[in-house]
Parts: C-alpha cells; structure tokens; sequence
C-alpha cells in the first residue's frame, strides 16, 4: 500500500451486485483513476472477505479491476457472473495474475464486446499442459 494512503477496508462484504446503473463505468474509480491503491495520500479500498460479484445491464462498465490491487483485495473471490455489460472487453487483465486462483465458477452472457477472459501476460503462467491455474 503506497505511504499516506488510508485503508477504507469492506470487512464483512461478502456479496456484492451492482445492477443497471446507466452510467457506471468502472467499479472502482475515482475521476477516471483506479481507486485500489492509490499512488498519492487518497483511500485503498479493500475486500478481504468478497466471495461473489454479480454486474448485471451495467451499459457502459469498461473496466472492472484496478489497475493495482492490494494482496488482502478480491484474493477470495469465488463466483463471478457478468450479464449484458456492452463496453467490456477485459474480464481478467494482465495485471491480476494469479487472483483468480479461488474461483470456481465464471459466468458471462451477452456481453458482445469481451475480447478476452484471462490475459496472460507471460508464458511463466501457463502450467506444463498449457493451461493456467484456476478451480474452473
């Protein structure tokens, strides 16, 4: 976490929907900024405990994930289910290497801009059948 940033921590967060909210773009962001962490004395948000995330008619969510995330942040995550969300292209980009480790169950319908489910960034990720490591 960067030095003078205050951690705004979801303890008990287990389960999180966020449905038809026309004009959201990204789950977490401040101004067009990633919100978890950030590089200057702003707030991390935490979710230590989120099992499942649900985004539903989200119209115009380009992005889901920070672009950096904390150790203790979405490490938990079991379910994911993404429905109808027009903008998206990435599910799982690069820079969450090895936080879908968790999961077990992915679901994504009618979202007819996704281009990728998991971005690898480098071969060291792919396991010697060519997969990655997931419980999916």
């Amino acid at each position: 976490m960067p030095e003078n940033s205050k951690k705004v921590v979801f303890i008990k967060l287990k389960y999180l929907t966020l449905q038809s909210l026309p004009s959201v773009t990204s789950f977490c962001s401040i101004r067009d900024r990633p919100v978890v962490p950030h590089t200057r004395n702003e707030q991390v948000w935490v979710f230590p405990k989120l099992e499942e995330i649900h985004l539903i008619e989200m119209n115009w969510l380009i992005g889901i994930w920070p672009t950096e995330v904390t150790a203790d942040s979405f490490s938990g995550l079991i379910s994911v289910y993404i429905e109808r969300c027009k903008r998206l292209k990435k599910i799982f980009p690069c820079h969450l290497e090895g936080w879908f480790a968790s999961l077990d169950k992915l679901t994504i319908i009618d979202c007819k801009s996704v281009e990728v489910i998991f971005e690898i960034k480098d071969s060291q990720q792919i396991d010697v059948s060519g997969g990655i490591d997931t419980n999916l």
